[in-house]
């Protein structure tokens, strides 16, 4: 009988997603959306197509509130630039580095 390394990968691939939290699988959902544009092979497809809706409602509510998060900043960010106009330089320049910080902070 002949070993059939392909289902095994496949398999390995559909039972990782289970074992990660939110943030690691949506960088896993990522990263074989990324395999499956650039070199097209039948694994990355395979995964994605296996995963539950389960999974698939995880990754979506985590890209959601991700985008609500940066949203949140930029429009903070917005209503503060007015202010910016009037203030001196060192607190433009203090904010500056905040906003450095939290980007820093949420595209780790």
């Amino acid at each position: 009988m002949r070993y059939n390394w392909k289902s095994e990968c496949i398999k390995a691939l559909q039972a990782i997603p289970v074992k990660l939290d939110d943030h690691q699988l949506y960088f896993l959902v990522k990263y074989l959306l990324e395999k499956a544009k650039n070199r097209p092979t039948e694994y990355p497809y395979n995964a994605l197509s296996e995963m539950s809706k389960d999974t698939w409602k995880l990754v979506i509510i985590t890209v959601l509130k991700k985008e609500e998060n940066q949203n949140k900043l930029m429009n903070k960010d917005s209503q503060s630039n007015f202010w910016k106009l009037f203030s001196n330089n060192a607190n433009v320049n203090e904010q500056k580095q905040k906003t450095a910080k939290r980007w820093n902070y949420w595209h780790l």
